[in-house]
């Protein structure tokens, strides 16, 4: 069969070993870890799709394409795509916030969180160092003192309920087994209202066919699932 192809393409050759050449060696799969440092073009009204530069640990800095839902500069993100080393960049099938685990990473995400901004965050670090996460969810008040504000108070406390709604509404999506796409259709229908989202996921989830691109059908069987993993989790 491969000297058949041979003999079809010989008059391209070339263009067909060249392709072969770019396909095979020059797109790689690529996993990265690293910091958000610069969003440089995001379009909520495309997906939230978007092109975003993460430096990871070892300090290369990364062109990332993909869906980013809320983006922020300082925030962790774990990056799994196609690597073009010809042109350049990622482009990602899957972009996950995660969770902060070293030194530079929690200092740069609390920086990242509303209301805190990059000096009152490293002043916050500088005295409480990897406690003072926990601390900004827990009991934001008491950072007060160090360069917080009543009104930035109140919006550490809206990003850290924001943040156990997003859990919720992922435990849910999970449940139903909608892929990457449906949940970022279903965000966008309910415009990151999570509270609303929320309740028709637990209570009324055929409310979602108004949902372009969600039919009874597609609903009914996601609920079929859903049920059926929670029999077989008693």
């Amino acid at each position: 069969m491969y000297e058949d192809l041979q003999r079809e393409v010989k008059a391209g050759e070339a263009v067909v070993v060249l392709y072969f050449w770019y396909e095979i060696g020059y797109n790689k799969e690529m996993k990265v870890r690293g910091i958000l440092e610069k969003i440089v073009r995001h379009y909520p009204e495309k997906g939230h799709w978007g092109i975003f530069q993460v430096r990871s640990e070892d300090k290369v800095l990364h062109d990332i394409k993909g869906v980013v839902i809320t983006p922020r500069q300082g925030m962790v993100l774990e990056v799994e795509g196609v690597e073009d080393t010809v042109r350049g960049g990622i482009t990602a099938k899957t972009v996950e916030e995660a969770k902060p685990v070293s030194k530079l990473e929690i200092r740069s995400y609390i920086s990242s969180i509303p209301g805190v901004g990059r000096v009152a965050g490293g002043d916050i670090f500088e005295k409480y160092g990897v406690e003072a996460l926990q601390l900004l969810k827990d009991n934001p008040d008491k950072l007060r003192g160090i360069g917080l504000s009543l009104e930035g108070v109140e919006k550490i406390r809206k990003f850290f309920s924001r943040k156990e709604l997003d859990k919720e509404v992922e435990t849910w999506f999970a449940l139903y087994g909608f892929g990457p796409k449906t949940c970022r259709n279903i965000r966008e229908h309910y415009e990151n209202d999570q509270t609303r989202l929320l309740t028709d996921l637990s209570e009324n989830p055929y409310r979602l066919m108004t949902v372009p691109g969600l039919s009874f059908r597609s609903v009914d069987r996601s609920e079929e699932r859903r049920v059926g993993k929670e029999c077989r989790s008693r």
